[in-house]
């Protein structure tokens, strides 16, 4: 939704800006959920911070000629907002935890060093209504654009391989901090 946003605020027609917009909404989760969860038993950890969130968006709006140009290489033309485009998913990400997120790690490490959890805070945001909702809603989502916008076989082919890779993921957490 956020790089459907974009696109019509900046009169870019870029079809990559959505796939952008959700991955960058991703990031905190990224970074968290297996270093956080494995090392220090909560997947809220120093991505879903504000200092963290902030020295990240700056690094990119500051070196993006050099990593858009990196990435141009890899994946074709790359919009420009893109930096600001991230900086922004990883705020929305940080706005949609806010009633579950301790704001000890907000504003680490103004208020303290990060709280030490336990394996069962993996399970807090899996079972959060608000979280299955919302997840499920962005699914549908995603699959109703791509119908919309007659995604090529390709476009599916990634979207599948990056809701495979994110589910795959927790699923791999949940077997080494849960178990069977």
């Amino acid at each position: 939704m956020l790089g459907l946003i974009a696109n019509k605020i900046t009169k870019n027609e870029s079809k990559k800006t959505p796939f952008i917009g959700a991955f960058s909404a991703m990031i905190p989760d990224l970074i968290d959920k297996p270093i956080g969860s494995i090392f220090f038993g909560t997947g809220r950890w120093i991505g879903h911070s504000l200092l963290f969130i902030n020295l990240f968006g700056l690094t990119l709006v500051l070196t993006k000629d050099f990593w858009i140009s990196k990435m141009e290489r890899y994946f074709g033309d790359i919009p420009s907002f893109t930096p600001y485009l991230i900086w922004i998913g990883m705020y929305l990400h940080l706005l949609g935890d806010m009633p579950t997120i301790s704001p000890i790690v907000i504003f680490w490490p103004l208020l303290g060093d990060f709280p030490i959890g336990h394996t069962n805070d993996f399970l807090k945001g899996i079972q959060n209504p608000i979280t299955e909702i919302t997840e499920a809603a962005g699914f549908i989502f995603y699959v109703y654009w791509g119908w919309k916008e007659q995604w090529k076989r390709q476009h599916w082919l990634y979207f599948s391989i990056f809701i495979l890779g994110y589910m795959s993921l927790f699923l791999l957490l949940w077997i080494l901090l849960v178990g069977f």
